[in-house]
């Protein structure tokens, strides 16, 4: 005897108390974005700061 998965309705899901709600979902997914941003942020000026010392210790590059 095999069991047919069942279909649950959106409401059915909305009000599922066993997992994890939609919400902390949501709140995860938010931490997840601003964590990335800030790396991402520090990476680029810390790319830019190098940049900007090896400019001045070596002069800027030519313009062709």
């Amino acid at each position: 005897m095999t069991r047919t998965p069942q279909r649950r309705g959106l409401r059915e899901l909305l009000e599922d108390t066993r997992g994890a709600v939609f919400a902390e979902y949501v709140v995860i997914l938010i931490l997840i974005v601003v964590a990335a941003v800030s790396v991402w942020k520090s990476l680029h000026e810390g790319i830019e700061d190098d940049a900007s010392e090896e400019y001045t210790t070596f002069g800027y590059p030519p313009d062709e």
